[in-house]
């Protein structure tokens, strides 16, 4: 089983640079991580296509502040930023980007996968 996420451009682009080594997450997947082969990254408008995938490295389950402090130097992004981004959840996740593979022709989900509509957190997948 795979997942498709979705991710702003800017996020992604620091993602590629090696910037961001962690997606943080208001909520999180069901299935358990043993069960997830790749991660696929779906990156929002104006691109609009599936760039790249990882596998799942650790999980972090906790309050904000907590989470800041474990992912600090390779969050891309700053504590303001994180802090406001889980401001209303008493805890959230951070999944660790291991073995990102950015494709070198990203996929356009729109050609392959009928009525598909980009998902607003996840989506599980089979393959393409």
């Amino acid at each position: 089983m795979n997942l498709l996420i979705s991710i702003h451009k800017e996020h992604v682009d620091k993602i590629l640079a090696g910037e961001k080594r962690w997606e943080y997450r208001k909520s999180i997947f069901r299935k358990p991580k043993n069960e997830i082969n790749k991660v696929y990254i779906y990156c929002t408008s104006p691109v609009e296509k599936i760039i790249a995938n990882f596998e799942i490295g650790r999980i972090i389950e906790d309050k904000s502040l907590e989470i800041w402090n474990k992912t600090d130097d390779e969050s891309g992004t700053t504590k303001q930023k994180l802090l406001k981004y889980f401001e209303e959840y008493e805890k959230g996740y951070a999944i660790e980007i291991k073995n990102l593979n950015q494709f070198k022709d990203p996929i356009d989900p729109y050609e392959k996968l009928k009525d598909f509509q980009a998902p607003q957190s996840y989506l599980y997948m089979n393959s393409f």
